[in-house]
């Protein structure tokens, strides 16, 4: 009013019925001669039915863009833990194939391959249900495990790795079964995550040890 600047604004008024709806309002001060405000033109225009669609729009834009986040968060996890497998399969097979076993070797790794293929086929699994991606969660699967087999068995799959690196890896197991209520492939997952992060931050010819404790 002081100014005489146009005013342009969104706001909310009660119809005749009751209801409230959206209006544009703008404003425009008329001048005399001398450049004094003489007057104020104004209109207000019904604009609900173009703000609902508005706001529709920029929900479903929030929501999308978290929806993608997700999944590429999700995608991008999945992808990770799917290389940690591939590398002990790998060796496994050339150890198969190599003429200095005289196959001794092959019942353990034949059953180190059968627990990494399980590992592989549960996160494929994870990967292909769409509705899981885009809610962005994970099932957990919960069983009674044993806990120092379960880090054992990790372990083994990181010490070609560890070896190539000329690492040593030392396993601190107590003598006592430790039972827990988890899901094995997960837990696997972290154990073989901070395995592989050990192994990777290690210098060449350092050491790594592992200990269980209840």
């Amino acid at each position: 009013m002081a100014t005489g600047e146009a005013c342009i604004l969104e706001q909310r008024f009660r119809r005749a019925d009751g209801e409230y709806r959206w209006h544009l309002s703008r404003t425009v001060a008329m001048r005399d001669p001398q450049g004094k405000v003489s007057m104020w033109i104004g209109s207000n225009s019904d604009i609900h039915e173009q703000w609902e669609a508005a706001n529709r729009l920029r929900r479903y834009a929030a929501e999308t863009s978290e929806a993608n986040h997700q999944k590429s968060e999700f995608l991008a996890t999945l992808a990770h833990e799917l290389r940690n497998p591939l590398a002990p399969i790998g060796n496994a097979l050339q150890i198969l194939q190599s003429p200095d076993t005289g196959g001794k070797a092959d019942a353990p790794v034949i059953a180190m391959l059968e627990r990494q293929v399980s590992q592989m086929v549960r996160l494929v699994d994870d990967l292909l249900d769409a509705s899981r991606i885009s809610l962005g969660r994970i099932e957990l699967r919960f069983g009674h495990i044993e806990l120092t087999s379960l880090v054992s068995n990790a372990t083994d799959v990181i010490r070609p790795l560890c070896a190539s690196l000329g690492q040593a890896l030392t396993l601190d197991l107590p003598e006592a079964p430790i039972y827990l209520k988890a899901d094995p492939t997960r837990l696997t997952q972290v154990v073989g995550n901070l395995l592989n992060n050990a192994c990777k931050f290690t210098p060449k010819g350092g050491s790594i040890w592992v200990s269980v404790q209840c």
